[in-house]
């Protein structure tokens, strides 16, 4: 049996991402009982990893017609619709108040953006945002970015960078600590 998962996975990971408009089931199941500490539910999560139920991508709508595209495959962006919807929700409140006091046009300039969590929920909320500049230096995630913020109504850019305090050239690399994507 663990042979033929393994066989199972790898198949349906060779394949096309689907695109949802609504998280698997599975997924939705384990995340449920992961966030609230029920045992098992990482556990769940790696199995519906290994049989390809997490090779998706899931639109979830973030207010206004304004959607975010996560790719659950990649464990750094496994959310849930109510994760995307409170995710930095305080800090995007704080931006909004900032741009609303300030004289337009306003551009946003977002540095390690990831997905484009943040840069397609501001405009979700402040639809006035003239122009939304988005860096991320992973190459993995920089795809995602683009096809988040390209439907944005606003002027977007988007830099496949790195942000320093110096000017030229240098390494991204992870800390042998965290092997996660968010460390670069």
């Amino acid at each position: 049996l663990h042979v033929r998962l393994t066989i199972m996975g790898s198949s349906m990971l060779a394949k096309p991402m689907k695109q949802l408009t609504k998280a698997p089931f599975s997924f939705r199941v384990a995340d449920f009982l992961a966030r609230n500490g029920v045992r098992g539910g990482y556990r769940l999560l790696d199995v519906a990893e290994k049989l390809g139920r997490l090779n998706v991508e899931v639109k979830y709508s973030v207010g206004r017609g304004v959607e975010l595209r996560v790719p659950l495959h990649r464990e750094a962006n496994r959310w849930s619709l109510e994760e995307v919807l409170s995710y930095d929700r305080v800090l995007i409140e704080h931006f909004v108040a900032a741009a609303r006091s300030w004289s337009r046009p306003v551009t946003m300039v977002d540095c390690g953006a990831d997905i484009g969590t943040i840069a397609v929920k501001f405009a979700a909320v402040y639809p006035e945002v003239e122009r939304i500049i988005a860096i991320e230096p992973n190459d993995e995630a920089f795809p995602y970015l683009k096809r988040n913020l390209a439907p944005l109504s606003s002027k977007v850019e988007w830099h496949n960078a790195a942000v320093s305090d110096f000017v030229g050239m240098g390494e991204l690399v992870r800390p042998s600590y965290d092997p996660s994507d968010h460390a670069c």
